[in-house]
């Protein structure tokens, strides 16, 4: 694991804009280096999309696929359960839909964010199941995960049928 230390030099070399005051120097704190890390998996973030995205015609593909590969690859090197990566990956996108949804949308939108957001705490559940079938919580977690999935498809269900309906 990254010191702070080790973080706060990424960020000042990468990105030396980069507004890190407002993060809490603390002494290598848990808080301070998910807070710092944070930082660096939103620019990082930011560079992969655009290098997958603006990737020359035909190219987009490939680019995504060596991003997942490296990706695999980094994560078996430093011994990460790709399992674990996913099921946190899947959460911290739960954690970016209710950040869409704090912002004022439209009716039809916050519905389709709600239903992703059941969508990915289905699958963050159905990941954890899948890492321990038989682990005590698995049988009690499938119901939670269906009913989410079930929520999740009745609101983007709905929203489709409010389009796609004639106006009387």
């Amino acid at each position: 694991m990254l010191s702070t230390a080790q973080l706060r030099a990424m960020l000042a070399v990468s990105h030396p804009d980069a507004e890190v005051g407002g993060v809490g120097a603390v002494d290598d704190s848990p808080i301070e280096r998910a807070e710092l890390s944070a930082i660096l998996h939103a620019m990082l973030g930011d560079t992969m999309r655009r290098s997958v995205i603006e990737a020359p015609l035909g190219h987009c593909r490939s680019s995504w696929s060596s991003a997942i590969d490296a990706a695999g690859a980094a994560l078996a090197e430093c011994g990460a359960p790709a399992s674990e990566q996913a099921q946190f990956d899947a959460n911290w996108l739960g954690q970016r839909i209710a950040m869409l949804s704090a912002v004022e949308v439209p009716a039809a939108s916050r519905a389709l964010l709600t239903a992703a957001s059941h969508a990915v705490e289905a699958a963050s559940v159905l990941l954890a199941i899948a890492r321990d079938p038989s682990a005590n919580g698995a049988r009690d977690s499938w119901p939670t995960a269906i009913n989410d999935l079930a929520y999740a498809f009745h609101l983007a269900n709905d929203e489709l049928g409010d389009l796609t309906q004639p106006i009387r």
